[in-house]
C-alpha cells in the first residue's frame, strides 16, 4: 500500500497537476470562463441561480480537462442528459457527505436505517457507469500518440506493465477512481485519494464506507466562488473597491486573463478573506497516531484518530483581529499565504497530506471570482433584502441556499464579443 500511494503520488505531482500541465490546459480554463460570462449575459434579464452556472462551469472544465469533453459531449457518448449527469454528481457529494450513524453504532449497518447506503451506492453506480463509457469509447478510438488530456495519462500509466507491481492491478476501477477525485472533488487530499482509490480497488461493490475517505476533502471552486460573492453583496465597499482595481488594472475593453492576477492584490486578499471566512473544508484529513505521544500537554494513544478545526484555526482571536469581519485588507501588507506555509490558514491543508490540486484551485477561483465582479454589476432580485449567509455541512461547508442574484453588463460590447483581446 505505500509503494503504492508513492506511485500514485508520483503520478499526481509529475503527471497530472505540474506547471506544465496546468500551462497545457490554460486554452480550456480560458473558454470556460468566457463560456460562464456569455451564460451570464444570456440571462441579464432575470434573477440567476448562481450555484447552478458555477457547478455547470465547474464541471465542464474539470471534465474538458480529464476526459477532454463537456457535459453535452459526454451525454452523445454515454446516452445520459448532461444535467442528469450534473445531478448525479451533485447528489452524491452530497450524500457522502452526510453523518452515518453505522460508524456509531455498526450493528446497525445491515439495517441501513438512513438509505443512505441504497442512495449512495445508486449514485455511484451511475457515475461509474458514465465513466466506463467515456474510457470505453476512448479505447475504440486508439490511442492519440500524445497526452492530450489526464484519460491519456492515466490509460498510458495502465500500460505500462511496472507502474502498479504492489498487488493493486491497474484495470479501469484505478482509473474511474482517479477520474472521480480528480473531476468531482479535485481539491481532495492526496491522502484520501491514494485510500479512496484503493478501497474502489479492492471493494466488494459496498459504498458505505466511502463517507470516510472524503472527510478531509473539498468540493470544486463553485463553492469558494459563490461565497465570495455573497460575501461581496453584503459589503458593497469591498465590491467597489476590487472593482476599482480591476478596471485600473484591466480596463473595460477587454474580460480578465490568469496573467492579470499577479497584478491584482486586492483580488488576492479577497480570495484570501473568503477562504479563511468560509473554510470549504472545515475539518481537514483526519490523522491517525502510529505510537503514543504528548502533545502540547495532551496524551495522545497510539492509532487515535485526529481531526484538525479548520474552522476553528481561522476564527482563532489570538491569530486574527475581529476574525469573524469579513475584511480583506488583512491580508493586504501580510506575508501569509494559504499554501500550508503559515497554520492559522490552511483552506488547501499542508505538507504530505495538501492538496495535490492547490494551484490549479488557485487559478480558478481567483480568474472566476474576478471576472464576474469585472464583467458585471451585481444585485438582490426584487424583493430580498439581504444574502442569507446560513451554512450546511456536508462533504463542504457551502450555502444552505443557492445563491441568487440579477447581473447587468458594466464592459464595453466588444469586451464580450472578442473576449480574448487585449
Amino acid at each position: 500500500m505505500f509503494n503504492f500511494s508513492l506511485q500514485v503520488k508520483g503520478l499526481y505531482m509529475t503527471k497530472l497537476f505540474n506547471m506544465q500541465r496546468l500551462q497545457c490546459f490554460k486554452p480550456i480554463r480560458m473558454d470556460e470562463m468566457v463560456g460562464l460570462i456569455r451564460s451570464v449575459c444570456e440571462d441579464v434579464a432575470i434573477a440567476q441561480n448562481m450555484r447552478t452556472k458555477l457547478q455547470v462551469w465547474a464541471c465542464n472544465l474539470i471534465s474538458r480537462m480529464t476526459m477532454g469533453k463537456n457535459l453535452n459531449n459526454i451525454s452523445m457518448i454515454t446516452k445520459v442528459h448532461g444535467p442528469m449527469l450534473l445531478e448525479a454528481i451533485c447528489k452524491s457529494l452530497i450524500l457522502i457527505g452526510r453523518p452515518n450513524f453505522n460508524e456509531l453504532m455498526p450493528f446497525l449497518k445491515c439495517l441501513d436505517i438512513q438509505d443512505l447506503e441504497r442512495r449512495t451506492n445508486e449514485s455511484f453506480e451511475k457515475i461509474d457507469t458514465i465513466f466506463q463509457r467515456v474510457i470505453d469509447d476512448r479505447r475504440n478510438i486508439g490511442p492519440h500518440g500524445y497526452e492530450n488530456d489526464i484519460l491519456d495519462i492515466l490509460m498510458a500509466f495502465q500500460g505500462d506493465k511496472n507502474a502498479m507491481s504492489n498487488g493493486i492491478s491497474s484495470d479501469d476501477d484505478i482509473i474511474k477512481a482517479i477520474l472521480w477525485v480528480t473531476n468531482y472533488v479535485y481539491g481532495v487530499s492526496f491522502i484520501s485519494c491514494v485510500f479512496f482509490i484503493s478501497i474502489y480497488q479492492n471493494s466488494d461493490g459496498n459504498i458505505s464506507n466511502w463517507q470516510d475517505l472524503f472527510t478531509g476533502g473539498m468540493e470544486t471552486s463553485s463553492v469558494v466562488v459563490e461565497w465570495g460573492l455573497a460575501e461581496l453583496m453584503r459589503h458593497p465597499e469591498v465590491t467597489r473597491r476590487l472593482q476599482d482595481e480591476l478596471d485600473r488594472v484591466i480596463g473595460k475593453d477587454r474580460l480578465m486573463s490568469e496573467e492579470d492576477i499577479s497584478n491584482l492584490p486586492y483580488l488576492q486578499a479577497t480570495v484570501k478573506e473568503v477562504m479563511r471566512v468560509h473554510p470549504v473544508a472545515p475539518l481537514l484529513v483526519p490523522h491517525e497516531s502510529t505510537q503514543a505521544c504528548e502533545v502540547a500537554g495532551f496524551y495522545v494513544p497510539e492509532k487515535t484518530r485526529l481531526l484538525v478545526s479548520n474552522w476553528s484555526l481561522s476564527m482563532d482571536p489570538n491569530s486574527w483581529e475581529e476574525p469573524q469581519e469579513f475584511r480583506p485588507q488583512r491580508f493586504l501588507n501580510s506575508d501569509i499565504d494559504v499554501k500550508g506555509h503559515h497554520f492559522q490558514l490552511l483552506p488547501f491543508g499542508a505538507g504530505r497530506r495538501g492538496c495535490p490540486a492547490i494551484n490549479l484551485g488557485l487559478l480558478n477561483v481567483h480568474l472566476i471570482l474576478g471576472s464576474l465582479v469585472h464583467s458585471f454589476e451585481w444585485t438582490l432580485p426584487v424583493g430580498i433584502q439581504e444574502v442569507d449567509m446560513s451554512e450546511t455541512f456536508g462533504l463542504s461547508l457551502h450555502k444552505t441556499n443557492p445563491l441568487v442574484l440579477a447581473a447587468s453588463p458594466r464592459l464595453s460590447k466588444d469586451a464580450y464579443v472578442s473576449p480574448t483581446n487585449h
